[in-house]
């Protein structure tokens, strides 16, 4: 049986970084909906090995994230199958929320379908403004 010490595996942040590291490999992290930080266990690795590319169609939110993590890459666009300008269903989840939740969505939310869940990831899905955004295709 092999005992890991949690609070040094953390301090380390992944176990492969040291192996990533040796072999000069990086990791190209594509964020779609780039809103906030990357989650675990992406955000365990050693920033030097993650490559963050992020596409945020909200101008607002897009300026928050390229301020708060200056030394990644994003991009104020939607992905779609092509270049195209399209609605983009901002919810109140996102407003009320400081856009902790990222509920927001080119579709529409299925408010009928959503009203049979009652977590807090379900309230506030109601659209507050709906903005036309630039999209894009990924290559």
């Amino acid at each position: 049986m092999i005992n890991i010490n949690t609070n040094e595996y953390l301090k380390h942040k992944l176990i492969s970084t040291d192996l990533y590291k040796n072999l000069g490999l990086k990791i190209n992290y594509y964020d779609i909906g780039a809103s906030g930080n990357t989650g675990k266990p992406w955000s365990l690795l050693d920033e030097c090995l993650l490559k963050v590319i992020g596409f945020e169609p909200d101008y607002q939110s897009y300026l928050k994230i390229v301020n708060k993590f200056p030394n990644n890459i994003y991009h104020n666009t939607a992905l779609w199958s092509k270049k195209t300008i399209r609605n983009y269903y901002m919810t109140q989840q996102d407003y009320y929320s400081n856009f902790n939740y990222g509920t927001s969505s080119m579709y529409p939310p299925n408010i009928i379908k959503n009203s049979n869940h009652h977590g807090v990831i379900d309230k506030g899905r109601v659209v507050e403004k709906i903005i036309q955004v630039n999209c894009d295709t990924l290559d």
